[in-house]
């Protein structure tokens, strides 16, 4: 089923993003569709590979951690907001607290394009520095491009700032040391 042009229940994805390096292979986006690749989305593209026929999907992993994060910094009632459960249980509240570690695993880093003029050309590159886990913010950025691929999309609406008066998350102390809250919904 998964070698039928065309059939895109199941794909293999790969992440691609600038702190890999050129060796590895930094994500270009294609100028245009093609035969060879087909869907161009919002950072991400689909290609089609004779061999071993199939389709495969690559995404800007920079791109959609970042919007990750900046779904999950929404106010919770915002449209485009992301949140998380809220914890009941003692068990919930440590599966919370691991989430937060792997969300924060990595850091994100403005950084300048090469042969671009200074000031212009800066992107945001996620970089993993240490050896804490980040299974969780990689599954959790591909849920979101998955939902994107399927229309779900991220709106901005201006609205009056919301003062929110619900309490916060005990603070809890990412991999890298730095403090983290979260909101419950």
């Amino acid at each position: 089923a998964l070698r039928e042009h065309g059939d895109e229940r199941f794909l293999p994805a790969h992440g691609m993003g600038a702190a890999a390096g050129p060796k590895r292979g930094m994500y270009r986006h294609p100028k245009e569709p093609s035969d060879k690749r087909p869907v161009l989305g919002d950072e991400y593209f689909l290609q089609w590979h004779e061999r071993p026929r199939l389709l495969e999907l690559f995404a800007n992993t920079d791109f959609w951690k970042t919007s990750l994060h900046e779904a999950l910094a929404c106010d919770p009632d915002a449209d485009g907001s992301i949140t998380v459960f809220e914890p009941v249980e003692e068990h919930e509240h440590k599966i919370l607290a691991q989430l937060a570690k792997h969300l924060t695993s990595e850091r994100a880093i403005e950084v300048q394009q090469p042969g671009k003029q200074k000031g212009k050309g800066l992107v945001t590159v996620w970089f993993h520095e240490s050896r804490a886990a980040n299974h969780w913010l990689d599954a959790l950025y591909w849920c979101v491009v998955a939902a994107h691929r399927m229309g779900v999309k991220f709106v901005e609406r201006e609205a009056a700032p919301v003062v929110n008066t619900e309490p916060l998350l005990p603070e809890i102390v990412g991999a890298d040391g730095r403090a983290v809250r979260l909101r419950t919904r």
